[in-house]
């Protein structure tokens, strides 16, 4: 059996026993990074409430602008804040699922705890990805539109 193998049949005999040894140095990162997002959360939440509370306000004004002629944009502008208050919402919320199980962690070190962190870190970050390929994608979008327009507005 050469080296690779022996490697490689660790690994899944590691695996297989389902232990992973916790050492006070991951404890301490994972205890430092707990007030940072719990601070950003909260910041977060923060952020949405204003956020919606902006998109209604748009949305109640929108009549006020009768005479300016503006009312449908100042109703799109309060549905965008809306939405972007949404989109906010839930990355905000495994944030603090994260930072909430990390805390529980801490305390009891317990398996389940950190597996739930985890798993709120990896939700997180799988839909800031998401959000991250959709901007790029209209981006690219809009970018493709405005150029058809340029050039045909050249004509």
């Amino acid at each position: 059996m050469d080296h690779e193998q022996i490697q490689q049949d660790n690994v899944v005999t590691q695996l297989e026993s389902d232990r992973v040894i916790v050492t006070g140095n991951m404890i301490n990162a994972l205890g430092a990074t707990k007030p940072w997002t719990l601070f950003i959360s909260v910041l977060g939440f923060v952020s949405v409430a204003l956020m919606a509370a902006i998109g209604l306000a748009m949305l109640a004004a929108a009549g006020f602008f009768k005479n300016l002629g503006t009312p449908l944009m100042v109703s799109i502008m309060g549905v965008i804040y809306i939405i972007m208050a949404v989109l906010y919402l839930i990355p905000t919320v495994y944030l603090y699922k994260y930072s909430s199980a990390v805390g529980r962690f801490l305390k009891a070190k317990q398996a389940p705890d950190m597996e739930a962190a985890l798993s709120h870190q990896k939700s997180l970050w799988k839909f800031i990805g998401i959000l991250c390929l959709i901007g790029i994608i209209v981006t690219v979008l809009v970018f493709v539109v405005a150029l058809i327009a340029l050039v045909i507005g050249l004509k």
